[in-house]
């Protein structure tokens, strides 16, 4: 729940199910509370390079059921 959140935390980590959730959470973030450290769990590989681009440090899906 985003409205929980103040500008006290150093870091964020972004678990929802749907990238697009994802990365507006971690934009809200960062815009809203000045969180500068987010991780966000990538659900679609496809979007690997959407989270790269924003700079959103990522877990992807993919590589953690592939090893």
């Amino acid at each position: 729940n985003m409205q929980r959140l103040n500008n006290s935390y150093k870091c964020l980590i972004i678990l929802f199910n749907d990238d697009l959730d994802n990365l507006m959470a971690c934009a809200l973030s960062r815009k809203w509370y000045n969180i500068e450290s987010v991780i966000s769990v990538c659900n679609d590989f496809e979007n690997e390079r959407i989270f790269d681009e924003y700079g959103v440090m990522r877990i992807s899906i993919n590589n953690i059921y592939n090893k």
